[in-house]
C-alpha cells in the first residue's frame, strides 16, 4: 500500500502465513492512514462483512484458498484508498462469499478509483 493512496490485491495470495487475520488487519489499518481511534472497530467490521469473522484469530497458513483471498482483498481496501486494483479476486470463492466480497468492494471503494480484471464475465 501506498500511504493510504493505493490498494493492491494480487492475483496470487500475498499473505503473511503465520500472523492471524485480525492481526493481519490491524497492522494494514495502522499503515494505511486509519484514525487510531477507529482502528478497531473498523477492522472488526470489515472483517465481518467481508465474512472472515469466524476466522479472526486464526493465522493465514489455515485458511481455505478463498479466505486467503478474502483476506488480500480486506488488505487492499483497508482505509478506502483513493485508487484500488484488484486481480482476479474472486477466483477460488464459492458464490456466497463471491457476493460478500463484491459488496464489500461496493461499500469500501464508493469513492475510489477500482480497476478490476477477471475472467468472470458475470462479474465484468
Amino acid at each position: 500500500m501506498l500511504h493510504g493512496i493505493l490498494g493492491y490485491c494480487p492475483q496470487y495470495d500475498c499473505i503473511d502465513e503465520g500472523i492471524s487475520v485480525y492481526n493481519t488487519l490491524l497492522y494494514y489499518a495502522h499503515i494505511s492512514g486509519v484514525k487510531e481511534e477507529e482502528i478497531e472497530r473498523y477492522t472488526k467490521s470489515l472483517i465481518t462483512r467481508i465474512g472472515l469473522l469466524p476466522f479472526l484469530n486464526t493465522k493465514a497458513e489455515n485458511l481455505s484458498g478463498g479466505n486467503k483471498r478474502k483476506l488480500c482483498l480486506a488488505m487492499a481496501l483497508i482505509g478506502r484508498p483513493k485508487v484500488i486494483y484488484i486481480d482476479e479476486a474472486s477466483a477460488g470463492v464459492d458464490p456466497g462469499s463471491r457476493r460478500a466480497m463484491w459488496n464489500t468492494i461496493k461499500d469500501e471503494g464508493s469513492e475510489s478509483a477500482v480497476v478490476i480484471t477477471t475472467h468472470a464475465m458475470e462479474e465484468a
